[in-house]
């Protein structure tokens, strides 16, 4: 991490378990650093009676394409995923502590399938994108008629990154089965701004988006892009607003929120 002297965590969780502390804890899982024994290790210290932790999150590091001057540091692989979800298993099992929780990159990445709702709990480590894929699908059953009446006759294409493709398409498949119709299709964007092993579409840029685009012949009727694409105001991480997606594609946009409790039109 570049500190000039080793650090222990451990005494300042105590300290703070000590004072009536308690917290939600997050892994960035580095392969041959902090992965297999070491990880297995980490597990069990945080998992001591002695530590109030509420929850323990797995997350694989996140690495862009600007990475010259730095650590050399490199992507889990799948069977490295597969490993993790195991070994997390193994831990719940044999230290009675269920509250370990690996993201959803982790399945995808190991193609294992999504865990069910009961594995999540209170989906206590969401933000960390943990659980999101589950929510998304249990709220997309809840509207998927509400939302599909919104077609009507008209065509529709989601905008998402490479990570949840799947699971969109399964979406879209979906509205195109109630409607009896091929209205829904996906177009998923490789990440060009910070390299193609950044996958989650909260991190696209317009400008990659709209380059995919324009390669199409015909735009469909509706774009819908995921809330995580903006911020609170409305802007993309390159500066363009929904408004202003609508304007220059000449086409009504959807946002919808990432975890299908709802959506707008603009």
């Amino acid at each position: 991490m570049g500190y000039q002297q080793e650090i222990d965590f451990l005494p300042k969780l105590r300290f703070l378990s000590q004072n009536g502390i308690s917290f939600h804890t997050q892994i960035v899982v580095i392969p041959q650093l902090n992965d297999k024994e070491e990880l297995r290790r980490t597990v069990i210290d945080l998992t001591h009676p002695e530590i109030n932790t509420l929850s323990i999150g797995l997350v694989p590091v996140g690495l862009t394409r600007y990475r010259e001057g730095l650590y050399p540091l490199r992507s889990i692989t799948s069977e490295e995923a597969m490993n993790i979800i195991k070994m997390t298993d193994e831990l719940a099992n044999s230290t009675g502590f269920s509250q370990i929780y690996c993201a959803d990159e982790l399945y995808i990445l190991s193609a294992l399938n999504i865990p069910s709702t009961q594995y999540y709990d209170d989906f206590c480590q969401i933000e960390n994108g943990i659980g999101m894929v589950r929510a998304m699908l249990n709220n997309w059953q809840r509207k998927q008629h509400r939302f599909s009446k919104l077609l009507s006759n008209s065509t529709l294409l989601f905008i998402t990154g490479k990570l949840a493709e799947t699971y969109i398409r399964q979406v879209a498949e979906k509205i195109n089965l109630i409607l009896e119709e091929n209205l829904a299709e996906v177009l998923a964007i490789e990440n060009h701004f910070f390299g193609d092993t950044v996958t989650v579409s909260g991190l696209l840029t317009y400008k990659d988006i709209e380059k995919e685009l324009l390669k199409r012949e015909n735009l469909p009727d509706y774009i819908a892009f995921s809330s995580n694409m903006f911020n609170i105001d409305g802007f993309t991480l390159d500066g363009i607003h929904q408004s202003e997606i609508s304007d220059r594609l000449q086409r009504i946009i959807i946002i919808i929120n990432e975890l299908w409790t709802d959506w707008k039109i603009v």
